[in-house]
């Protein structure tokens, strides 16, 4: 995927980075360099050493000039216009040759150390996957061709992609331009902060009266002594909690605002009144608020966002199977976003890249992705969050695959498909080795699956996608009857065979032997131990699922088992093979064995699950509340398996 800019032959013209491993160019930096800056130089100068062998001497732009140098950063040696270096803002940055110097110059705060990671991709074919997985090739020799210009800026101000395989690894942020959201916010935890700041719950709610007098000089007061206590915050937030329309307050005032405004217009005009009292005092903060379950609406009669409010829209009930600009069920999410740019001046954008129910569960996003994106950034969105596995969890399904491709749309989200399914197909090479094309295999089988349905972000998805209930008939084949030496013998049949039989059931996962067929063509032409690791990592999301099956044949199966058992048992006894004292005797002795057995094969299967887990880097699931097997926080095998009260509601 690089351009094509280096060669290992000269030519009239090219310049000589390298040549046989040795050296002629200096890197440059400003002898008042920033931080970063700095970083960038070293970084350089370390990947160059890697790629070519030769040791690139650095320098202050205190020394002579040379005719060959690498200029990193603002120096005395030029290579950018005071326009220029506006435009660039934070994190933009270009990249140019003059002559036999080339330039990385960047924005103020990331972008030289960005222009450098960029040159060694675009320019090298570098590529830094993860924070432990980089490709770095090697070419003794380079002579790199004149570069008029490369100038790049993000089209998104801030870009947080919020999976802790980046959160937490600020150099593997850089590599890969995201900057997570650097402002301070004045209030720990960021949003869902109203309930907090009057002082009437947490933030789940309830939230307090936006309609009484006392909600307004309470809110005002605690955010002033956030701001207090954080003298360099330069955000906060004022946004509904978490608890949805049931947490808001409905008396009699509040919902004469309501009908007027709508539910966004209601704590719309709240927010802008607390940021109309705070912009003098403090007239670079901006105040964060949220569009988000109930309030997702733009609001009605004439309300906007204050100049110093900004609206953080959130995708949390569309489509994520195909993309916005097609799936407009239940959501219109692209008219929305539309209509909420007439309304304010800055909008940000809450994401979702990941299923609640389980951060294990195929989760084919794929093909909205790209073009999610794009209408982002078509729609003037200028911070992006992508919300993903974050907290005590190291893994998801295709986590470092997902993060990869993520960051990448958060700095160009106007790539085209080509460009898309290529850093795709790239990284499946790069990191699962020759067999990478039956992950890629996977990857399409699991999208086409998905694309005859939605999926939202609390779907079940061994349930509703995968592995759809049906309503099979209560007949038993000729073939498969129990006659009264099975019934005798219950403890020797293979029950999982009746599993389509006694009613409405749940159909063993065609698509997990199916699935776990493309995980092993693809770790048989491994050819290292990483490799074979990795595959093995990502198919943890089969037997998550095989997990969930078998919570469904204990719950369900117990049940129609019981009633096909004694069903077959009243057939034999009206047949005179058995008569009505031994058939009631083996009912009860079948009762009796069914269910623990049930119980036993999915806490032994469960158990085996979690220690793969964990070896693998999945300590507990955190946010996936509605999640109803083990391993769970603390992995608390023994009790949970009998446990009905935290079945969850879908049942």
């Amino acid at each position: 995927m690089e351009k094509a800019y280096f060669t290992a032959s000269g030519a009239a013209g090219l310049l000589p980075l390298a040549k046989d491993g040795a050296t002629a160019y200096v890197i440059v930096r400003g002898a008042h360099a920033s931080e970063t800056e700095c970083k960038a130089a070293e970084e350089l100068k370390k990947y160059l050493g890697q790629i070519t062998g030769a040791a690139f001497p650095l320098a202050a732009d205190d020394a002579p000039l040379l005719a060959r140098e690498i200029v990193v950063g603002k120096t005395n040696r030029g290579g950018i216009t005071a326009e220029e270096e506006k435009e660039l803002g934070e994190d933009g940055f270009v990249i140019r040759t003059e002559g036999e110097r080339l330039y990385l110059i960047g924005g103020s705060v990331n972008g030289t150390l960005y222009a450098v990671y960029g040159f060694l991709e675009d320019y090298l074919g570098c590529r830094f996957y993860t924070g432990t997985f980089e490709k770095i090739p090697a070419h003794p020799t380079v002579f790199l061709s004149p570069i008029e210009e490369d100038k790049q800026i993000p089209t998104f101000l801030i870009r947080t992609i919020y999976w802790r395989i980046v959160l937490g690894d600020p150099v593997l942020a850089a590599k890969r331009k995201v900057n997570n959201d650097r402002t301070v916010y004045a209030w720990p935890g960021g949003c869902h902060t109203l309930a907090f700041l009057a002082g009437t719950g947490g933030g789940c709610g309830p939230d307090p009266c936006l309609s009484d007098e006392k909600t307004f000089t309470d809110v005002l007061a605690a955010a002033k002594k956030s701001l207090s206590e954080k003298p360099g915050a330069n955000r906060i937030s004022l946004s509904q909690s978490d608890g949805g329309e049931g947490a808001a307050c409905h008396c009699p005032r509040c919902m004469e605002r309501v009908e007027k405004y709508g539910w966004s217009g209601h704590y719309l005009l709240f927010v802008n009144r607390v940021a109309d009292a705070l912009k003098d005092e403090y007239p670079d903060l901006l105040i964060h608020t949220f569009a988000y379950s109930f309030t997702k609406e733009p609001p009605k009669g004439g309300v906007r966002a204050a100049d110093n409010v900004f609206v953080q829209i959130c995708t949390d009930s569309s489509c994520f199977a195909h993309p916005l600009t097609e799936c407009r069920e239940p959501v219109d999410f692209p008219a929305m976003l539309s209509a909420w740019g007439k309304v304010c001046n800055y909008m940000s954008l809450w994401d979702y890249t990941i299923n609640f129910p389980g951060y294990l569960f195929p989760f084919p996003n794929w093909a909205a992705l790209r073009p999610n994106a794009r209408l982002f950034a078509e729609n003037n969105v200028k911070t992006l969050f992508e919300q993903g596995v974050y907290g005590g969890w190291k893994n998801g399904e295709f986590d470092y695959l997902r993060v990869y491709l993520l960051c990448r749309l958060a700095w160009d989200p106007f790539m085209t498909d080509e460009q898309y399914y290529g850093y795709m197909d790239e990284f499946l090479a790069d990191f699962y080795g020759p067999g990478w094309r039956h992950i890629r295999a996977y990857i399409d089988y699991t999208t086409r699956i998905v694309q005859k349905d939605h999926i939202r972000m609390y779907t079940p998805m061994h349930a509703e996608v995968y592995a759809p209930r049906i309503a099979p008939s209560r007949r038993v084949p000729k073939d498969m009857r129990l006659d009264a030496n099975m019934l005798r013998a219950f403890r020797e049949v293979d029950w999982d065979k009746y599993a389509d039989y006694g009613g409405l059931t749940v159909k063993p996962h065609e698509f997990i032997v199916n699935g776990y067929k493309y995980f092993e063509d693809a770790a048989s032409e491994a050819e290292t131990d990483e490799q074979r690791r990795q595959i093995t990592r990502s198919s943890l999301q089969l037997d998550f699922m095989k997990s969930h099956w078998l919570h469904d044949r204990m719950w369900i199966g117990e049940k129609n088992l019981r009633s096909l058992f004694a069903d077959a048992v009243k057939e034999q006894i009206d047949a005179g093979a058995l008569g009505e004292e031994e058939g009631t005797a083996l009912c009860a002795d079948f009762d009796g064995y069914i269910g623990p057995k049930l119980r036993a094969d999915y806490a032994a299967y469960n158990r085996a699950l979690a220690e793969r887990m964990l070896a693998y880097d999945c300590p507990d699931f955190k946010e996936a509340w509605s999640l109803h097997n083990p391993p769970l926080d603390e992995l608390h095998f023994e009790e949970y398996p009998t446990n009905q009260n935290d079945r969850p509601a879908w049942f």
